[in-house]
C-alpha cells in the first residue's frame, strides 16, 4: 500500500482511485484565507489535493481566533499563507504550495492569474476586488467557485449552493451580482445564469448588539454598527483587514461555507477528464 493510499483511503473509497488521482494532479488557488478560505484549504488537503497557491496579505490576528483554522497563540503576527502552507505540508508531504503574500485586485489579477490554476476558491470579503475575479474568471473561462458573507450568521443548516444569481439573503452577492451587470457586461436578464457556483446563508444577519473595538490598535470602531460595515464594503486596497468590527461570527459557519467550497471544488475536479 503506498503512503497516499494510506493517508487518504477514506478519500479514495469515497470518491473511487480515478477521481483521487484527478485530486492528486489538481491545482487549486484559494484567494482569501479568513474564516472561509481557511477552512476550504483545509478540506481540501485532506483530500489529498496536489497543489495550492495561496494567496493573502494578512497577518494573524488575535481577533481571528474565533474562527479562523490558522489563528492560534503561536501563530499571532505570522502571514496566514505561511501558516496554512506549512499545515498543508504536514497533512500531505507531497502536496506543492506556492504562497503568493498580496491581495488580488485589479493590478496584481494578471500576474496571479496569468498561469490559470484547475479552479479557484473566491473567499474574498471586498465586493470590488470579488466582482472583478470573477469577472476575469468568466471572460477566461476559468473555473471559480465563490463564497457569500457568513458574518452574522448561526446556522449552518441554513448555508445553501446556487448559481450566483439565486443567491438571496446575502447582501455582498447582491452587491457584486448588481456590479458584474452594470460594470462587466454580465447578463442583465434575471432568468439567466452567470454559470458561477457560490456558497450562501438565506438565514437574516443577526447584528452586534455592542460596539465592536480592534484589539491590535485599540481605535473604536464607529458608533453606529450598521453604518461601519456599510462603511468598510468601500475600503480601498491597500487597506489591511486585520482589525474585526462589524458583524459577530461563528466557527460552525465559517468552517461549514469553507467545507461546502471544498466539496465543489471536488465535484468539479472528479468530472474532469483531463489528465
Amino acid at each position: 500500500m503506498t503512503a497516499s493510499a494510506q493517508r487518504f483511503g477514506g478519500t479514495i473509497r469515497l470518491y473511487g482511485p480515478h477521481a483521487f488521482a484527478q485530486f492528486q494532479r489538481s491545482h487549486v488557488m484559494v484567494i482569501g484565507l479568513g474564516g472561509v478560505g481557511s477552512w476550504t484549504v483545509e478540506a481540501l488537503a485532506r483530500s489529498g489535493v496536489g497543489k495550492f497557491t495561496l494567496v493573502d496579505l494578512d497577518e494573524v490576528c488575535v481577533s481571528n481566533i474565533n474562527r479562523q483554522l490558522p489563528a492560534v497563540s503561536s501563530t499571532i503576527g505570522k502571514l496566514k499563507a505561511e501558516v496554512l502552507a506549512q499545515r498543508i505540508r504536514e497533512i500531505n508531504p507531497d502536496a506543492e504550495v506556492k504562497v503568493e503574500p498580496i491581495y488580488f485586485t485589479e493590478s496584481t489579477a494578471d500576474r496571479l492569474l496569468a498561469a490559470p490554476p484547475d479552479i479557484i476558491v473566491d473567499a474574498i470579503d471586498s465586493q470590488f476586488q470579488k466582482a472583478h475575479l470573477l469577472a476575469h474568471c468568466w471572460k477566461e473561462t476559468i473555473p471559480v467557485v465563490s463564497s457569500g458573507s457568513s458574518g452574522g450568521k448561526v446556522d449552518p443548516s441554513r448555508i445553501q449552493v446556487a448559481d450566483i444569481t439565486r443567491a438571496h439573503h446575502d447582501r455582498l452577492l447582491m452587491i457584486v451580482r448588481k456590479r458584474l451587470r452594470t460594470h462587466y457586461n454580465f447578463p442583465r436578464d434575471v432568468k439567466r445564469s452567470f454559470g458561477i457556483q457560490c456558497v450562501f446563508s438565506d438565514e437574516i444577519v443577526q447584528w452586534p448588539a455592542e460596539e465592536p473595538s480592534c484589539e491590535n490598535t485599540g481605535e473604536k470602531a464607529e458608533a453606529d454598527t450598521r453604518s461601519a460595515i456599510r462603511s468598510s464594503s468601500q475600503r480601498q486596497d491597500d487597506v489591511r483587514g486585520n482589525c474585526d468590527g462589524g458583524l459577530g461570527s461563528s466557527a460552525a459557519v465559517t468552517g461549514s461555507f469553507g467545507f461546502a467550497l471544498a466539496g465543489l471544488v471536488l465535484k468539479h475536479v472528479a468530472a474532469t477528464n483531463s489528465v
